[in-house]
């Protein structure tokens, strides 16, 4: 592989601590692990190599990408951070795989320390601890904190440890915290040297503890370390690295730098949309062209900021027959309680009566009426029967099942419409959001939501056996996530989209409140957030479409007047 200066610069350095800045498309995987075969052609025992991701799959990846370039098979140590200090505890205070807890055994030890804590809430996490330690079991948290002791407790195991390797290599250094920086710190000082490869323009995982501080200060910690920025970018059109560029030097916290292209100017469309249900049309519209055009279904993603944001857009591509994946697991929209409710009301129409079903719409809205009228019969004769002494409970049991005969001779959206309205259903979703503390506006919006869906949809059966095939699709995918990507579009989180390229990237509901996210206080937090459009926008090989509304009179994107496209 033919180098360029600053990765030359990179792979030939030997001593000392070495801060790489790698910007999106720079080629740091490749250089890396170019890296890691010159320091073995240079004399250094390959078992002497560590090598620390910050996930398996990338571990995998690197270990597979430097056996392709490389006689050495395994001598070299891939691992992750949490991998590396597992196996150092393990060995030094006689841990098992077994020991590790996760999901309900560690809600049992949870709910015991709950239990053993009583009213005093804030000795929680202190009876969580000491019934771990009763139990010798650790979870995941545990891997780092306990090394991190080990070592300041005993000297002797850290200077053990360092003795075993003499080469650090860190992928992924702006995802760092604090604990995972001073335990690799640790490890190396003996011999400093410390290379770490990252891009503090893409630090987004603030809300797991990453900071990105920890990269700008890195020369603080280590006067003599070298800088290298790694600036040509082999991956994005040069007009969108040149807005990229414009974004991201709005943002205080960062290193300088100006990033070159080598790919030749590609699309920017911007577009706006009167509605959400207007954007995954046209969105959907798009993708069926490009693919019309020549092109493939895995070759585009869709990036969204929020799983909400893509509920239009799933109904239009399952309508459409347009294949996709989901990246992360999406909570199953169709699933809410107040979807549910309203397939309750239509299962009822349609004659297809059980005691759940009754039950659940049976006081939404408000009626008054008691389950135990449902005890000798979940019909309507029953429940008469029940308050045939009570004339005005008995009126209302007449009402409702007058309602329920109604609907079903209504479309799904006029249904849909008389629930809300003539039944008064808006009105409990108005008291079930003081309850629940919940904007009202959210329940509005998913019943707004759900008529779109059934708009199409001619009968009541029809918007069932719609609702059905949705939910299936969503949970199958949801099952499959990650797994099945041949000939499909990729549908994903702007977070879980890092790391990824593909030639066709829509961003879907750029507007101010979502991206940047409403719930930002700080200048710190609208950093993060541009730094998350930034991952976002040079995804694309090719071509960038970014859309948003202008429903509720809510603002594009300032992040979009800050690209100057």
């Amino acid at each position: 592989m033919k180098l360029n200066a600053p990765q030359r610069q990179a792979v030939l350095h030997k001593e000392g601590p070495c801060l790489v800045i790698a910007g999106p498309g720079s080629g740091k995987t490749a250089v890396l692990t170019q890296r890691v075969k010159e320091l073995i052609n240079s004399g250094i025992p390959a078992n002497q190599v560590l090598v620390i991701t910050f996930t398996k799959a990338a571990a995998i990846e690197m270990k597979e990408r430097f056996e392709g370039i490389s006689e050495e098979k395994a001598s070299v140590t891939f691992g992750t951070f949490h991998s590396l200090f597992w196996a150092i505890i393990q060995k030094e205070l006689g841990y098992k795989n077994s020991d590790i807890i996760m999901g309900q055994m560690r809600e049992r030890i949870w709910k015991e320390a709950t239990y053993l804590a009583g009213k005093n809430e804030e000795d929680i996490p202190k009876k969580y601890e000491f019934l771990k330690e009763k139990y010798h079991v650790v979870d995941f948290d545990d891997m780092l904190s306990k090394a991190y002791k080990l070592f300041v407790k005993k000297p002797e195991v850290l200077a053990k440890w360092q003795e075993r390797f003499s080469y650090f290599l860190v992928d992924e250094m702006q995802d760092m915290n604090n604990l995972q920086f001073e335990l690799i710190c640790m490890l190396s000082a003996k011999t400093n040297n410390l290379f770490c490869v990252g891009d503090d323009d893409q630090s987004i995982y603030g809300f797991r503890g990453a900071n990105p501080k920890i990269m700008l200060d890195f020369e603080d910690r280590f006067p003599n370390a070298v800088k290298i920025i790694l600036d040509y970018n082999y991956r994005n059109p040069q007009n969108i690295v040149e807005a990229a560029g414009r974004l991201i030097a709005v943002n205080k916290s960062r290193f300088s730098k100006i990033i070159k292209s080598t790919a030749p100017v590609g699309s920017i469309v911007v577009n706006e949309y009167n509605s959400p249900e207007e954007e995954a049309e046209k969105l959907v519209d798009n993708i069926t062209r490009l693919y019309n055009e020549g092109g493939h279904y895995d070759g585009i993603a869709i990036l969204y900021r929020n799983h909400a944001d893509a509920r239009y857009l799933v109904d239009k591509m399952v309508n459409a027959g347009i294949p996709f994946y989901l990246k992360e697991h999406m909570p199953n929209i169709y699933t809410h309680f107040i979807i549910s409710d309203i397939e309750s009301y239509f299962q009822l129409a349609l004659g297809n009566v059980t005691k759940a079903r009754l039950l659940s719409i049976l006081n939404r809205p408000n009626r008054y009426l008691h389950r135990q009228s449902l005890e000798s019969g979940a019909n309507k004769k029953a429940m008469l029967d029940f308050y045939k002494i009570h004339p005005e409970n008995y009126r209302t049991v007449e009402a409702l099942w007058a309602d329920i005969d109604l609907i079903g001779k209504m479309s799904p959206v006029a249904a849909i419409s008389y629930i809300r309205k003539a039944m008064g259903y808006e009105t409990f979703l108005m008291e079930e959001s003081v309850v629940k503390q919940v904007e009202v506006i959210e329940y509005y919006e998913i019943l707004d939501f759900i008529t779109e869906v059934f708009r199409d949809c001619r009968n009541i059966r029809q918007a069932i056996d719609k609702l059905n095939i949705l939910r299936l699709k969503i949970d199958y995918e949801n099952k499959n996530s990650n797994i099945d990507k041949s000939g499909k579009v990729g549908l994903y989180t702007l977070h879980s989209s890092k790391g990824l390229e593909f030639d066709n990237v829509f961003i879907m509901a750029a507007n101010d409140g979502i991206i940047p996210s409403n719930k930002v206080e700080s200048r710190d937090d609208m950093e993060g957030e541009r730094r998350l459009f930034y991952v976002g926008i040079t995804r694309t090989k090719r071509n960038l479409y970014i859309s948003y509304t202008n429903k509720k009179n809510r603002d594009k994107s300032r992040f979009l007047d800050e690209m100057k496209l």
